[in-house]
């Protein structure tokens, strides 16, 4: 099987390239392919081991920075300071499971009006009086479409 190396075409500013033809057995070139593929492979991993090493790094630092701070502080202040982190813990969860709420009821709502749920994600506002209203208001637009 005979390959060729890419043609870049001159535009006149450039210096005309030379295509050399190389011939090549079907096994040859499978064994081409085969090591570039994996010398590609193992560069994308030793990027990705070098990332998660640094990430791993990262956290062992700052988990040392916490302790050493935890180990200044007396065992009232170490105590609030855990609450403190559990409080911001829950209020995250809490967030999350109320956007996931808000999002189901959107859903809801949009069956209810007979429009399509997919359009959810859209529609959700800050709280539920906002959803309503731009629901309501989609479902003007909504309708006045179909009619056009």
């Amino acid at each position: 099987m005979a390959t060729e190396g890419a043609v870049k075409e001159p535009t006149g500013a450039e210096e005309e390239v030379v295509v050399e033809k190389i011939e090549m057995t079907q096994e040859e070139l499978d064994a081409k392919l085969q090591s570039e593929t994996d010398k590609r492979v193992t560069q994308a991993m030793k990027k990705a081991k070098a990332d998660f090493e640094a990430e791993k790094k990262q956290a062992i630092e700052a988990a040392k920075k916490e302790a050493e701070e935890l180990g200044k502080l007396n065992a009232e202040e170490r105590f609030k300071l855990e609450q403190e982190k559990e409080r911001k813990k829950l209020d995250e969860e809490r967030a999350s499971f109320l956007s996931e709420k808000l999002m189901l009821e959107t859903e809801k709502n949009l069956v209810k009006e007979q429009l399509p749920a997919e359009f959810a994600s859209f529609l959700i506002g800050a709280d539920v009086e906002k959803t309503e209203e731009n629901i309501t208001k989609f479902k003007e637009f909504f309708q006045a479409q179909i009619q056009a």
